[in-house]
């Protein structure tokens, strides 16, 4: 009785992880030395900042990347699918998903703005 071998994944799947696996053992070994560079002596630098910068860097810039999702990629990802939908109802196919998915995407967009004006007005009422 013969036993039957696995096939082989495809190239382009194993060279996809064998990227990934060089990535995780990277990370694995830097992360020790990306703990040690956030310290200063033997506890870490919270609340701190750098001379002449302010110590909101990283709320700013999670702030500016959620402005610009809601307020360009998305409307633009939701023209897209608007568009698509018309294209492929010229060629007599089904546009239903397309325009579903643009006012699904049209909505989350108008979500996260709905949800920086709630978090805009609550901080104005805070004193």
């Amino acid at each position: 009785m013969q036993v039957k071998r696995p096939k082989k994944a495809p190239l382009g799947i194993r060279i996809y992880m064998g990227v990934m696996a060089a990535h995780l053992l990277l990370a694995f070994f830097l992360m020790p030395a990306a703990m040690v560079a956030q310290q200063s002596g033997n506890a870490p630098v919270l609340g701190k900042a750098v001379q002449g910068q302010s110590a909101m860097g990283i709320e700013g810039t999670v702030e500016t990347a959620i402005n610009y999702v809601s307020n360009v990629i998305g409307p633009l990802t939701a023209g897209g699918f608007f568009l698509h939908a018309v294209y492929a109802n010229h060629q007599g196919k089904g546009a239903l998903k397309s325009v579903v998915t643009g006012l699904g995407v049209l909505g989350v967009s108008q979500a996260t703005r709905l949800a920086e004006f709630f978090v805009n007005t609550g901080q104005a009422g805070v004193h």
